[in-house]
């Protein structure tokens, strides 16, 4: 995985950045490929005794030219073996002295880690941003997942450099998406619909929702893809993952489901009725065919508003009550811009850019379209179904197998 470093220069270029400096493990994954446990689950007072009640700390920097760098714990430098196109520079202790394995790979990677890591994270940093030529200028950060005080000594140490909040420059550069994440995307989306289909055909009378989410689990490993979600809605009453619901005779509820593989996002949601119904599987048809049809007329430079008035219309010709329908993009998280839903326009800005939520839809935008319905008391529906923008149309990302309506056993 590679960012899409000519957007993310064309972005910087016309704000005048001369550097992106990310410090969440999304942005950070996005930029280098620097997956790791340790920066996302552990405070680092549970590392080093005395050490703030924060993450550790990990850093990816995208300058005007050359490659990504990336900045971590040489401790953890080898989860870093495999990427390729990034340079490195750790921080760290100095290891115990090496006892064999010269020749080895993964032994040369590591010395080589080593052998230039600095004392702390700063220094680290501040090498880093040198190696890139950044000694002045304007830099777009994450300040809400950067530590305050490794910022202020960051400011100190480069007096000539202004670190501008840029948490939605990182945003608008990561929702056109390269060929490599589409097909990431397109791999997440196959997986999650196979197993949520998988996991239904297991639905009878009676049976609680985790044998499902086991399934589910089950099968999503089998391709090598990560459980995120898997919910439904009691009676139409919104929604719910407890485990111990058991499906009833007769209802009809939701069943979204979501997994990632190799860090995408794929997420779908259907609709189960227990027992034939031609009034629950005519209604799942018209929202099914309604998405179609959305779909079907969306085209690159269209708005969200003018998406959404194209849902309004339709559901209002149907007299369907209360349709919840809306969109968003999807990928290294499960909602990204650009977002389309109810009310009117919003400014959205940093301290680098400030725009709207009128985004307009671009070729390899990949979008998830989705309606939600609720009975209250007695059901709910689902349809959400994901595209990626082409040129001249919207391609869907899975088979649509589930055209029908799905229906459990007795």
């Amino acid at each position: 995985m590679a960012p899409n470093a000519t957007r993310a220069r064309d972005f910087m270029a016309k704000q005048g950045v001369r550097a992106l400096l990310a410090s969440s493990t999304t942005n950070v994954a996005y930029l280098t490929g620097f997956d790791c446990w340790l920066y996302q689950k552990y405070t680092e007072n549970v590392l080093v005794l005395g050490a703030p009640r924060a993450r550790k700390e990990v850093f990816a920097i995208l300058g005007e030219k050359g490659n990504p760098v990336l900045v971590a714990d040489s401790y953890t430098s080898l989860f870093a073996s495999e990427t390729e196109d990034i340079d490195l520079e750790c921080y760290g202790e100095q290891p115990r002295r090496f006892m064999g394995g010269s020749g080895l790979r993964h032994v040369s990677f590591f010395k080589a880690a080593v052998s230039r890591q600095k004392a702390s994270p700063l220094e680290a940093l501040v090498t880093a941003l040198g190696r890139l030529g950044v000694n002045s200028g304007r830099v777009a950060i994450e300040r809400g997942s950067m530590r305050p005080e490794t910022l202020k000594a960051l400011q100190r140490a480069l007096p000539r450099v202004e670190f501008l909040e840029g948490s939605m420059l990182f945003s608008l550069i990561r929702m056109v998406k390269t060929d490599a994440e589409v097909a990431l995307l397109r791999k997440a989306a196959l997986v999650n619909e196979r197993a949520l289909y998988r996991s239904l055909a297991a639905a009878k009378v009676g049976i609680a929702m985790d044998e499902l989410v086991r399934k589910f689990m089950v099968e999503i490993a089998k391709d090598g893809a990560v459980f995120d979600h898997y919910f439904y809605s009691p009676d139409g009453l919104w929604l719910s993952s407890a485990p111990g619901y058991p499906l009833r005779k007769g209802e009809h509820t939701i069943i979204d489901s979501g997994c990632t593989y190799n860090l995408y996002f794929g997420d779908m949601g259907t609709t189960i009725v227990m027992g034939n119904d031609r009034v629950v599987t005519r209604r799942y048809d018209q929202l099914w065919e309604t998405i179609t049809e959305v779909a079907d007329s969306i085209q690159p430079g269209d708005r969200p508003s003018d998406v959404m008035k194209r849902f309004g219309s339709l559901y209002a010709k149907q007299g369907i009550p209360d349709p919840d329908y809306q969109g968003h993009g999807i990928g290294l998280e499960p909602r990204e811009y650009p977002v389309m839903g109810h009310g009117k326009p919003v400014t959205i800005e940093d301290e680098v850019m400030t725009t709207d939520t009128e985004i307009p839809l671009e070729p390899g935008m990949v979008i998830s379209l989705e309606t939600s319905l609720y009975e209250f008391g007695k059901g709910s529906y689902e349809v959400e179904r994901t595209f990626v923008i082409k040129k001249g149309s919207l391609e869907e990302l899975t088979t649509k197998k589930d055209r029908h309506v799905f229906v459990g056993g007795a």
